[in-house]
């Protein structure tokens, strides 16, 4: 019997406002759902990033209610000289009793008898692959001339007009940009995944088909 989203016990932790976007936006626009209004995606109002989010979930684990659904997403990384998190995420699902844990390319989903909690996991980009949410929305982006307009002229910005952004931020200048020419009343990933018809994406197939599992099922 499908479950209802509970916002009184239920939460997903991720690493920061970006993320949230995307998962808002993602499940609003794929099955029809307002998870933004009543918070069901947390992030740190300040710098965050993995450490937080990975912390605050396993901290609500322990006191979570019966019943709750608690949910987890973090970048893999693993490049731009970042570390891989994954030997960390692996090392945490050790801990709620995943042994030999692996990388899925539905995400993890598993249910804790002692607990009587559901908990789930999800890397970007797509639990498999180095990298994060940026090359997750990324491949969404339809192949258009503004598309390519929009990594030419941060790129101009940059190397011609001391744009302030730093270079490791490329990837994510070049989506906000492009957010911001959608119709001007408002820029971020969210805004282009409401806006754009988005392009094909396995990763975002099985990001979805993993948020079902982990609070529908």
């Amino acid at each position: 019997m499908p479950r209802n989203i509970d916002f009184a016990v239920d939460k997903l932790f991720v690493e920061g406002g970006d993320d949230q976007a995307v998962v808002n936006a993602l499940v609003e626009t794929r099955l029809g759902k307002d998870i933004a209004t009543r918070k069901l995606v947390h992030a740190p109002k300040g710098r965050g990033g993995a450490d937080w989010a990975m912390g605050e979930f396993e901290r609500f684990l322990e006191e979570a209610r019966r019943g709750a659904c608690v949910g987890l997403i973090v970048d893999r990384d693993g490049v731009e000289a970042r570390p891989d998190n994954w030997p960390r995420v692996a090392a945490l699902l050790g801990r709620l009793g995943v042994s030999e844990a692996r990388t899925a390319p539905n995400g993890v989903s598993i249910d804790l008898p002692t607990r009587q909690v559901r908990a789930g996991v999800w890397l970007w980009p797509d639990n498999q692959s180095v990298g994060d949410v940026e090359d997750f929305v990324t491949p969404l982006m339809p192949d258009t001339p503004v598309w390519h307009f929009a990594a030419e002229s941060t790129r101009i910005a940059k190397e011609s007009h001391g744009a302030e952004y730093a270079v490791s931020d490329s990837r994510k200048a070049r989506l906000k940009v492009r957010s911001v020419w959608c119709d001007a009343t408002g820029g971020g990933y969210g805004h282009l995944l409401r806006r754009l018809s988005l392009a094909p994406s396995p990763a975002a197939d099985a990001f979805i088909l993993w948020f079902e599992t982990l609070f529908l099922a």
